[in-house]
């Protein structure tokens, strides 16, 4: 179930969908500060498409960075969040296009080219803050959109189950 934009409850605390929502809103908004903001200060970040993991408040705001370079008009359509007080899940449709300053490798041109793939991410939540998240999405589908080589295993039409 989706909620309201954010709001802080009484004790300066969010219950965990708003924090997923923020979460959503500030990706959108390329608001590295603010997305510190959700945070605990030895936090922890994953991506596991590509590979990355950064800790503490400065590695969050590096990823976001990182990410808003590459991708400058990424976007989370949250299709849903759920949760308790101690973990949340989002499940969103994560998209973009990517910039000249791309991760992928020289000879490899990919600025211009958009994608739009499902994706999830795990929340730990302590004290009303994210603790940890980590990011799930498929990275051969990205590249695959992109135009690129998706790894050992790309099925042939005649393989396909029906």
């Amino acid at each position: 179930m989706l909620i309201d934009p954010a709001v802080w409850c009484e004790d300066r605390r969010m219950n965990t969908e708003d924090i997923v929502r923020s979460w959503a809103q500030r990706w959108n908004a390329g608001d590295a500060a603010g997305m510190t903001e959700l945070f605990t200060v030895d936090c922890s970040y994953r991506d596991r498409a590509f590979q990355t993991h950064f800790t503490g408040l400065e590695g969050v705001a590096e990823w976001m960075r990182i990410t808003q370079s590459h991708i400058p008009d990424l976007h989370i359509e949250l299709h849903a969040a759920f949760g308790n007080e101690r973990q949340a899940m989002a499940r969103y449709t994560l998209s973009g296009t990517f910039g000249p300053d791309h991760p992928f490798d020289a000879g490899q041109e990919v600025a211009g080219s958009t994608f739009s793939v499902p994706a999830a991410s795990c929340f730990t939540v302590r004290e009303g803050r994210i603790h940890a998240v980590e990011d799930f999405y498929n990275l051969a589908d990205v590249m695959r959109q992109l135009g690129l080589p998706a790894g050992p295993f790309t099925p042939r039409e005649s393989r396909r189950s029906g």
